[in-house]
This record gives structure tokens, sequence and C-alpha cells, in this order.
């Protein structure tokens, strides 16, 4: 094999993993462009002016959509982790959370959320004590 020929195909290789590299990047803004959604935490708490202490709950929640009849569809459900954290991706648009109907902490009062583009809107959900 010729010097030229061995660098003709190094350099082949090369800008065929550069393209692989780019492309994958390329991919990625992608995936994560308009990616936005739901994050905060779930407690058993009082409502004001009562004072206790918030505890946290891994308890379900459902998230609707409200159609264009007005009908509320569930679009996802989650479950808050241990600590009462959670995090959920949701198109832009406007949600409404609710407590899952099995639910051993009770129900909890509907919370209406609005998403905006890839933002992450926080929310807090509270379950009476």
């Amino acid at each position: 094999m010729s010097f030229r020929r061995w660098v003709v195909g190094l350099s082949c290789a090369a800008l065929v993993a550069l393209l692989a590299g780019v492309g994958a990047f390329l991919y990625t803004l992608q995936r994560d462009e308009g990616v936005g959604g739901i994050r905060g935490t779930v407690m058993a708490g009082c409502q004001p002016p009562k004072v206790c202490l918030d505890i946290p709950l891994p308890a379900t929640q459902i998230v609707f959509r409200r159609t264009d009849d007005g009908v509320l569809r569930p679009v996802k459900r989650f479950r808050a982790s241990r600590n009462g954290s959670f995090r959920v991706e949701l198109a832009p648009g406007s949600y409404v959370i609710a407590s899952a109907p099995d639910q051993r902490w009770g129900s909890m009062r509907r919370v209406a959320v609005r998403v905006r583009g890839s933002e992450i809107a926080e929310v807090r959900l509270l379950y009476p004590q």
C-alpha cells in the first residue's frame, strides 16, 4: 500500500468519524428542543393558618389535558420519589394534576399548571393532613 492511499484512507475515516459526531450532537439538540414539563414536590401538610410540618409523600398523580370539547383526558401518570420529588416531561400546554384514586393518603385539590415551550414549571402538590 502506498503512502498516498494510506493518507487518503485515514482522511476518509477521520471525516466519517467527524460527521458521525456532528450528527449525534445535532440529534441531541433537536431531541432536547421543545421538551418541557413539570417538577416539584408532593407533601402532606397543612393549609394556613394551621402550623404543622410538611411530610414528603411518594404519592401517585395523574396529569390531565383538556380536549377541545372540554373533557379532561389523562396523559401521564407518575409517582413521586420517597423524598416527594418528581419530574415529568410534557409538551407545551395547559394541564391539570390530580391525585390517583387509589391513594392511601386520601386526595389533594387539583392543581392547574401551564408548560411554556421547553420550560420546566415548578409545582408543589399538597395532601391535607
